[in-house]
C-alpha cells in the first residue's frame, strides 16, 4: 500500500512538472480583420495537438443598405480547426470550418420589408503565421474562402463561392 501511494505521488508530481516547465503557449486571443468572421471578429484559439488549434470567434456590425433603404444588422461565429506547417514563429497556416450566424435587414419602408435570415457557410484559409511557440504577438495574414450553403437571396458573403482576405493581430500565452 505504501509503494502505491508512493508510486502516486511521483506520477502526479512528474507530470505536474512537465506541465510547469512548458514553454509553449496554448492559448492564443486576437482580432481579425475581413477574414473567417466578416467585417471582424474577436477570436478565441486552443492548441489542440503540437501543430493543431481549434477556434472559435465573434463578429458584429451593422451598415446602410440598398442607398439608405433600410440597415443591415450581421452576427457571424467562426468555428475552425486551423493546421500549422513548419517551426519556430514563422508557419504556413491552414484550416477549414464552418461560418454561421444571422443578417437581419430592417427596412426604411416599413417593418413588412424587413428580413432575416440564417447565415451557414463552409470556410477555409492559407496564410502566414508569425508566433512564438512560448507566446507572445501574433500576427496572420491569408485568403479565406466561403462557400455559402444559404440560398441565393439569403447568402453570405454573396452566393456560391467567394474569396476573401484577412489580416489578424493579438497575443498568445
Amino acid at each position: 500500500m505504501k509503494n502505491r501511494k508512493l508510486c502516486l505521488w511521483l506520477l502526479l508530481a512528474c507530470n505536474f512538472m512537465s506541465y510547469s516547465q512548458s514553454d509553449i503557449a496554448k492559448t492564443t486571443l486576437y482580432i481579425e480583420l475581413l477574414g473567417n468572421g466578416g467585417a471582424y471578429s474577436i477570436n478565441i484559439e486552443r492548441s489542440l495537438l503540437s501543430n493543431l488549434n481549434g477556434r472559435i470567434g465573434i463578429g458584429q456590425w451593422s451598415t446602410d443598405d440598398w442607398g439608405g433603404a433600410g440597415e443591415r444588422s450581421i452576427v457571424t461565429v467562426p468555428i475552425m480547426g486551423n493546421m500549422f506547417i513548419g517551426g519556430g514563429a514563422n508557419k504556413l497556416e491552414v484550416g477549414a470550418g464552418v461560418l454561421i450566424g444571422w443578417s437581419r435587414f430592417k427596412s426604411s419602408f416599413g417593418e413588412e420589408n424587413d428580413r432575416k435570415h440564417g447565415i451557414f457557410d463552409l470556410t477555409g484559409v492559407i496564410g502566414y503565421r508569425y508566433q512564438k511557440p512560448e507566446g507572445g504577438f501574433v500576427g496572420r495574414i491569408g485568403l479565406t474562402p466561403f462557400l455559402a450553403l444559404n440560398g441565393e437571396e439569403d447568402a453570405y458573403p454573396d452566393p456560391g463561392l467567394s474569396l476573401s482576405g484577412g489580416v489578424s493581430f493579438g497575443y498568445s500565452f
